[in-house]
């Protein structure tokens, strides 16, 4: 990341690569008093006087290097309110702190979104994604407020336009779309699949070892009924035969 002189282009500093270790890097978006920028691997804020590091937050997505098409043309991170918004390729949103860059939540709507940069309101996080679906996620919650039917494909460009939100659909066949808010409409508050629910997991739990045991009772039933015997007339069993006891002299019994 250079930082030029806006009267003279002169070179004002260069980041050196304690603060940028790759050539894969977003746009950088000015944020906060941070100069923030996308690694292929995490978020990275710079200070826009000096271009020394404030700090760089490493993102684990378990599906892919969650940046890794930055540098190609992918969408730059978004910053309001003290945090920092960014979107990876496999359409997994992330918040962090602006001030220490701690991750506050992530949302993984496994949707790609490699192409457009997310779009703050006051309230949600705007995502479109490649297959024409808008999604909103909350900005301080990190759940999913409501989604679109798709329209098309790859769904990019959005742009506020007081009472209507517009953007570009489609590729061969693009156009321009427009949304507007449902006054009538209810929005929805679904957490993200990759968060942790201690209930939902019990639950899970609960019902798997109930199905294992009905399924236990249904293939032990044929055994069960072999081992048990019908009721009926069975003969007495026979004596085990012992030998009589020695006597002694006088006929009494003697010890076995």
């Amino acid at each position: 990341v250079v930082a030029l002189d806006v009267e003279s282009g002169e070179e004002l500093w260069r980041t050196d690569d304690d603060a940028i270790g790759s050539n894969l890097v977003s746009a950088p978006v000015l944020a906060s008093g941070r100069l923030l920028v996308l690694e292929p691997s995490g978020i990275v804020a710079l200070d826009p006087e000096e271009g020394g590091l404030l700090w760089r937050s490493e993102v684990v997505n378990p599906r892919a290097t969650p940046f890794v098409l930055q540098g190609v043309g992918g969408p730059a991170p978004v910053s309001a309110g003290g945090q920092v918004f960014a979107v990876d390729g496999t359409g997994r949103v992330y918040a962090l702190d602006a001030e220490t860059g701690a991750e506050r939540w992530d949302h993984a709507l496994n949707d790609p979104a490699a192409v457009a940069p997310p779009l703050l309101t006051d309230d949600h996080v705007l995502v479109p994604t490649g297959s024409g679906i808008l999604y909103a996620v909350d900005r301080e919650t990190g759940h999913l407020a409501f989604e679109t039917p798709a329209r098309g494909s790859l769904l990019r460009g959005l742009a506020d336009a007081g009472d209507l939100l517009v953007g570009v659909g489609g590729l061969s066949d693009a156009r321009v779309v427009a949304f507007e808010a449902d006054a009538g409409g209810d929005l929805i508050d679904v957490p993200s699949p990759t968060t942790f629910d201690l209930g939902a997991m019990l639950g899970g739990f609960a019902a798997g070892a109930v199905s294992a045991g009905l399924v236990a009772l249904v293939l032990t039933r044929p055994l069960h009924r072999r081992l048990v015997r019908a009721p009926g007339p069975w003969p007495s069993p026979r004596p085990n035969p012992r030998p009589n006891p020695k006597k002694d002299a006088d006929g009494a019994e003697g010890p076995r």
